[in-house]
């Protein structure tokens, strides 16, 4: 290697006393070679396989620069005014760049060694005293040495960091939260990734990438892009998206997307990467955007390694927040919008009743929030509410309870005495303040904890049982009634059932669609349910009662409540009033008009009929269908005639094919004059 003090040594000095004092009076010497020696280490950097590839993610103009800011840091290190905590600042921010970029320990201590080699050569060329040369060597090596310890020193931090955001990413996949919570947590740790500017979770609406959550610059760095119809961005989500692999952006100076690179350039975002969400099936159902501030930000080991992790831990909390993949893909704007209009009283609570099915009787209504957008349209809670974290549904708890409790005060002076259902979330269930909002509620409004039910969604994970039964115990202590919510939609039921203590049972209108369908399963997962809540000492709602035929199945089926679009969809409080003035109800138990309700007699005849006290066959309801003067049906009439008799000639066999008769035609006319079925309440 040729050696550069034979050709640009400086002036020859007196001795000097010292490392400092070398340097200073040898700075013009020294600072000589600096640029020939930045030049000789990259090109030694570019054979070197760790090295080349970091080299290469750069533009001409980044090289450029690179080489220059080499250049000034060596010169600095050579300058004898360079204190220690300087020269340690200096190598800490480059040890950080470095680390971030993937240059690795080993790297640099051959970049430090190339620096120690040519410098030494270079010193002892010097037209210097043996003693001059020897100092300046001395306190040369020390720099490079304390330079080299403080950039992996910072290096190690940055991978412990690194360690830490993992550790953090695992913990809140496993938190059972609103999904809201964890995706809002995951961008917020993301960010924490040194030089990461930017982050959002997106899904594909009609084949565009639309950003749920975001965080950082990245809805600015988005929006220019969109404004600008730059497509290599949008166009590297779909290509993720289809082909199910991360897809890197390692330096946008390097896209032939002028768009892209001025947006880049504005908003100091180098790179990009997509990370692939798989659902349950193993297909794409989500992406995961990072946003860097330095080119090849995402492709070291360290950091790779870490995307994978972050893969697996978000597939596995996305697939739990099952309903998210089903709903439409929502902008992170109209997210910030539902929350603006919740804190600014834009919650409006309607109302739909519930009635006693003996005799038809309003006893209470159930408060369902909406909110009104800005053009007045009110928005259903399926389209707000999934985007909700534990904050949000913990206000529009708060706020629906005092709106429903001072509708009952309302409702008094108006001489209509009901009771309020509203929902629980068990998010909010199990938080410290929630007995204290009801409470507090409950006395500025005077109304009786005992005409308050609390609705708890069955179909949620497990809580806490320590902070459940203290929640329990609160609200007992208060006085006001559990109902379990949508029995038969989840997987906890009876151990919920078993363990905490409700009032009243809500059978999941899904039971009722099965009814609709002829569903002999869904029927008797009816019969049991209500069965079960009579042994239980518990009150039984049936939802979903969308026709006079569901409603005379639930008054069949002996549950002590209704509640669906055939009795009431839900309304404006002030219109309770006059719907409760106008409501008929003409359901006669003894004698069903609709198939609906004679199958349910039927069915509840046929199962009875093996006691040791059989019932009549007339008990059985199929007289009155079958012979029914609007519809007429000859082959229910025949199949009812082979059953009496078969039954009056105790004849078994002839009996149970009469009865499979009926209930076949009975369930075939149940699908005909349902399809096409109605939504449900």
């Amino acid at each position: 290697m040729k050696n550069m003090g034979d050709t640009e040594a400086g002036v020859l000095v007196p001795p000097t006393s010292d490392g400092s004092d070398g340097l200073k009076r040898y700075a013009l010497a020294l600072a000589a070679p600096c640029k020939k020696l930045v030049q000789l280490l990259y090109q030694q950097l570019e054979q070197d396989p760790e090295a080349r590839p970091i080299l290469q993610r750069l533009s001409e103009a980044e090289r450029l620069h690179l080489d220059t800011a080499q250049e000034q840091h060596l010169l600095r290190l050579l300058q004898a005014d360079l204190s220690k905590a300087e020269q340690r600042e200096t190598a800490r921010r480059i040890g950080y760049i470095h680390a971030m970029v993937g240059v690795s320990a080993s790297t640099m201590v051959r970049t430090m060694g190339i620096y120690q080699s040519q410098l030494t050569s270079f010193v002892l060329a010097l037209p210097a005293p043996l003693v001059d040369r020897s100092i300046l060597l001395q306190e040369i090596a020390q720099r490079l040495q304390n330079n080299q310890q403080w950039q992996i020193e910072r290096m190690d931090e940055h991978a412990q960091l690194l360690d830490h955001i993992e550790r953090r990413v695992d913990v809140l996949c496993q938190q059972l939260q609103p999904w809201a919570d964890t995706i809002r947590g995951l961008l917020d740790n993301l960010l924490e990734i040194p030089g990461a500017g930017g982050g959002a979770f997106l899904r594909l609406r009609d084949g565009v990438p639309v950003a749920e959550y975001d965080a950082g610059i990245f809805s600015t760095f988005w929006g220019t892009l969109h404004k600008t119809k730059s497509v290599t961005l949008p166009q590297g989500a779909q290509t993720a998206w289809g082909r199910d692999v991360m897809t890197h952006f390692v330096n946008f100076a390097l896209y032939p997307d002028p768009a892209l690179q001025q947006a880049a350039t504005t908003q100091k975002i180098r790179s990009a990467v997509f990370l692939p969400l798989r659902d349950a099936t193993g297909q794409t159902a989500a992406l995961l955007c990072l946003l860097g501030e330095f080119p090849g930000l995402f492709e070291s080991v360290a950091l790779q390694r870490l995307l994978h992790s972050i893969i697996f831990q978000v597939q596995s909390a996305l697939n739990r927040a099952a309903p998210i993949a089903s709903q439409a893909p929502v902008q992170a704007e109209e997210h910030q919008l539902y929350r603006k209009l919740l804190l600014g009283n834009g919650l409006v609570m309607v109302y739909q009743p519930i009635i006693r099915l003996q005799d038809g009787l309003p006893v209470k209504v159930e408060a369902l929030a909406r909110l009104r957008m800005p053009n007045g349209s009110l928005l259903n809670p399926s389209q707000f509410l999934p985007w909700f974290g534990e904050m949000e549904l913990a206000e529009t708890f708060q706020r629906g309870l005092s709106q429903g409790l001072e509708q009952l005060v309302q409702w008094d002076k108006e001489g209509l005495s009901l009771k309020l259902n509203l929902n629980l979330p068990p998010e909010v269930f199990i938080m410290p303040a929630c007995t204290t909002w009801v409470r507090e509620a409950l006395l500025k409004t005077g109304i009786s904890p005992k005409r308050l039910h609390l609705e708890l969604l069955e179909n949620d994970a497990p809580m806490d049982p320590l902070r459940r039964d203290h929640a329990i115990a609160m609200l007992n202590a208060l006085g006001v009634h559990l109902d379990m919510d949508d029995l038969g939609a989840g997987y906890s039921s009876l151990y919920r059932l078993h363990t905490l203590p409700f009032a009243t049972i809500k059978i999941d209108q899904s039971l009722m669609r099965g009814c609709l369908q002829g569903s002999r399963k869904a029927l008797g997962i009816v019969h049991g349910i209500v069965g079960m809540g009579r042994d239980l000492q518990m009150t039984v709602v049936i939802e979903g009662l969308e026709n006079r035929g569901l409603l005379e199945l639930a008054l069949v089926m002996g549950a002590h409540y209704g509640q669906g679009y055939e009795i009431a969809r839900p309304m404006l409080a002030e219109e309770i009033h006059a719907w409760v003035k106008n409501w008929h109800y003409e359901i006669d138990l003894a004698h069903p008009r609709n198939t609906l309700g004679v199958w349910a007699r039927f069915w509840l005849w046929e199962h009875r009929r093996n006691q040791n006290s059989p019932p009549e066959l007339s008990s059985c309801g199929i007289d009155q269908l079958a012979s029914h003067p609007d519809q007429p049906n000859i082959l229910l009439t025949k199949a009812h005639q082979k059953l009496y008799m078969a039954m009056t000639d105790n004849d078994i066999p002839a009996t149970d094919l009469a009865i499979a008769q009926i209930e076949t035609s009975l369930r075939l006319r149940i699908i005909q004059e349902n399809l096409p079925s109605r939504s449900l309440a």
